[in-house]
């Protein structure tokens, strides 16, 4: 009888321990978790943001000279522009802008 009693107790002991631990883990990664939302919900507003503004370019396009003009400009971002930063260009390219 005791052995019964000792092993449930361990059980018991051991799920302690994997709840603790998992909870512990569920805590640590919370904030990165979160972070990285955040950080995707930016870059979503912001490619919003920069294909609404070719759109408007490529609208107002009436020539050819028009269009490469629009193919050549660097849409505007709240940041500053890094040299990863395509022109409107690569996103007609792409198709995105429909």
């Amino acid at each position: 009888m005791r052995r019964d009693g000792a092993a449930a107790g361990a059980a018991r002991s051991r799920g302690v321990i994997a709840a603790i631990l998992l909870g512990s883990a569920a805590v640590a990664l919370a904030p990165a978790v979160v972070a990285r939302t955040q950080r995707m919900q930016t870059m979503r507003t912001e490619l919003r943001s920069v294909l609404a503004q070719c759109r408007e370019r490529y609208a107002g396009a009436r020539t050819a000279t028009d269009t490469a003009r629009a193919d050549l400009w660097f849409p505007h971002t709240r940041r500053e522009r890094r040299p990863a930063d395509p022109a409107c260009a690569a996103y007609r390219k792409h198709d995105m802008l429909h």
